[in-house]
């Protein structure tokens, strides 16, 4: 992570779909969907043109 970069994450109602979605634009993953029962929620990470994480998320 940059030194004093933010994170930011977005709330999806379906995961795999947006997954698949973005992936067919090239977008690279750093974790595929995974679900997080400790959490309650399935989870993926992508990065920006950055390199910065964004976390995306499904309840």
């Amino acid at each position: 992570m940059v030194a004093g970069a933010s994170t930011i994450g977005f709330t999806v109602t379906d995961l795999d779909k947006t997954y698949y979605e973005l992936k067919s634009k090239n977008v690279r993953f750093v974790m595929e969907p995974k679900l997080r029962e400790e959490e309650g929620i399935k989870l993926a990470v992508c990065l920006d043109p950055d390199d910065l994480e964004i976390s995306i998320s499904e309840p």
